[in-house]
């Protein structure tokens, strides 16, 4: 008779059990929160804790990526050990994410540029503001992050793309950038900055080919749109 292994748990035994004798699918977002939590004594379980966790960010997985360890101990039931293997996990989710992003060399279109950046700046929840460099057969030279803003804007200091462009001897440029809200229509700030850069580079000869937008699983075009 085969015997049945039981853990040795005394807390969110359906959530372990489920690991054990289930697919891991099966579990719920505040079940496997739970399991890393480990222990909760104050809010009653660790998958209550988990719960609570989720609540307090919208339900949102997404948002506890770029949570830090002391933001997660403000949660009801979690302390500072737990903290650290939440944020770890949620860090090491992030690098699998970016491990899985295509291996794109040459830009045919403006998907190619979407598909390049969307799983670096799709889901932040800050502005990024990127610069993709390519030679004259549109093979790409590098791709640079340029700055790093709140939840509304970033400043993009122009000089910096158009010296990078030059140092790498770019032929040609695709910038982008991301909206959290997820509303992807351009606002002045974008247009003339968007005018700017074109100037600069139609002064180096370097071809502005796209500005691209990306924010929910979306993207706005500048060159489809007819507005570059």
């Amino acid at each position: 008779m085969v015997k049945k292994i039981t853990p040795d748990w005394s807390e969110d035994t359906v959530a372990q059990e489920k690991l054990l004798y289930s697919q891991i699918s099966a579990l719920t977002d505040a079940e496997l929160l739970g399991l890393l939590i480990g222990k909760s004594t104050i809010a009653g379980s660790a998958t209550n804790a988990g719960a609570e966790l989720l609540e307090n960010h919208n339900n949102n997985l997404n948002e506890l990526r770029y949570l830090d360890v002391n933001t997660i101990c403000k949660s009801k039931g979690i302390g500072m050990k737990s903290a650290m293997t939440l944020a770890a996990a949620f860090e090491l989710a992030s690098r699998i994410k970016q491990t899985e992003r295509p291996m794109i060399d040459t830009i045919r279109n403006n998907m190619d540029a979407v598909r390049l950046l969307e799983p670096i700046i799709g889901d932040l929840p800050h502005e990024e503001f990127w610069a993709i460099y390519l030679n004259g057969a549109n093979r790409v030279v590098d791709k640079v992050r340029i700055s790093h803003g709140g939840t509304n804007s970033s400043v993009v200091d122009i000089k910096i793309i158009l010296q990078r462009a030059i140092e790498r001897l770019a032929s040609g440029l695709i910038i982008a950038h991301n909206h959290p809200s997820g509303d992807l229509t351009p606002s002045e700030n974008d247009l003339a900055v968007t005018k700017k850069i074109k100037d600069g580079c139609s002064l180096l000869d370097i071809r502005l080919l796209d500005h691209i937008i990306i924010g929910n699983g979306q993207s706005f075009s500048f060159l489809e749109q007819n507005v570059l």
